[in-house]
């Protein structure tokens, strides 16, 4: 009969714990939303649990944790877990609590009950006792503590540490796949910039020619018709000159090209605070084509702009939900 030798159980351990290890980067590496929610049953001392983890957007970190009296003392230790695993957003963790039909305690607490109705019927004078069966449900399911000593049972926080690891784990992959489905809609979003700019490409290369001419003509009539005197006249072309310099839309052009291309390859990149780094990308964005919208001054590029200019604000919205 083959027998597996201890450091065999060892390496599979260590190679079970190193995949685990690879898939929870994974999730954490990947975009995040930061809305979501999870679960995981829980037993502990005999007592069933159910714990809850849900998160909302929000700038900073912030973590709430409601559960049984118990379990203060841990809730350190699930708020820096928490933290080390996501990187921002409101995060509150609460547990449900479903007593076990086989509970010890709530045996002894039933014990307790049926030896007080025997003593009060044995009291002289009193012709009946009984607790009402509501009072008594009530205080069998809510307030246990109040009837049994707990000291002998020490809260088994390794069990809760595995488990509150699993809870992350499930809400991490919950948030990694909506963000996926973010990071889809933003592409698409990139892609109509594009189709944009080569639209603001063609309208400035077919219209350059045409406003330079008509501020040269507008010159010209201006010293034919001897309104300006001619000793002003080669000052007044050098400032056409430096008009049309400012009128030049090339750098902005170029400006809105690199952030577009910025934008398609900011989720290839495994980096923390992603939605941050989108949201500077949409300002850059939305300044650049500002900027194009008033030099250039025409009715006809307006449009353009203003479809630039409502795709960058549906990606700012995408952006403040990504962790």
């Amino acid at each position: 009969m083959n027998k597996t030798s201890p450091s065999t159980h060892s390496t599979n351990d260590m190679n079970s714990k190193q995949s685990e290890k690879s898939k929870n980067l994974d999730v954490k590496n990947s975009p995040q939303s930061m809305t979501g929610y999870a679960h995981v049953d829980i037993e502990i001392n005999g007592q069933n649990y159910r714990m809850h983890l849900k998160s909302v957007n929000n700038k900073i970190f912030d973590f709430k944790f409601r559960a049984p009296k118990s379990w203060l003392p841990i809730e350190i230790w699930a708020r820096k877990a928490t933290k080390d695993f996501f990187t921002r957003g409101s995060f509150e963790f609460w547990t449900d609590e479903s007593p076990s039909e086989t509970n010890e305690d709530g045996g002894n607490v039933q014990n307790f009950f049926e030896k007080l109705d025997l003593a009060m019927k044995s009291v002289k004078g009193v012709s009946s006792f009984r607790i009402p069966p509501a009072l008594r449900a009530k205080l069998l399911g809510q307030n246990l503590d109040i009837w049994f000593h707990r000291k002998s049972k020490r809260f088994a926080s390794d069990v809760f540490h595995q488990s509150f690891r699993e809870l992350l784990n499930k809400l991490g992959e919950e948030r990694s796949q909506e963000g996926k489905a973010m990071t889809n809609v933003i592409h698409d979003y990139a892609r109509a910039l594009e189709d944009l700019l080569n639209k603001a490409h063609s309208f400035v290369s077919a219209n350059t020619q045409k406003i330079e001419d008509d501020y040269k003509q507008k010159l010209e009539n201006l010293i034919n018709e001897k309104i300006v005197p001619e000793n002003y006249a080669t000052r007044l072309q050098t400032e056409v000159i430096f008009l049309l310099e400012k009128k030049d839309v090339s750098e902005e052009l170029k400006r809105i090209e690199y952030h577009v291309s910025n934008l398609k390859n900011l989720f290839k990149e495994d980096e923390v605070s992603m939605g941050r780094k989108l949201d500077f990308v949409a300002q850059e964005l939305n300044r650049e084509w500002t900027t194009l919208g008033n030099k250039l001054q025409k009715t006809e590029i307006y449009p353009i702009i203003r479809d630039a200019k409502l795709t960058i604000e549906k990606i700012r919205e995408q952006s403040l939900n990504l962790a």
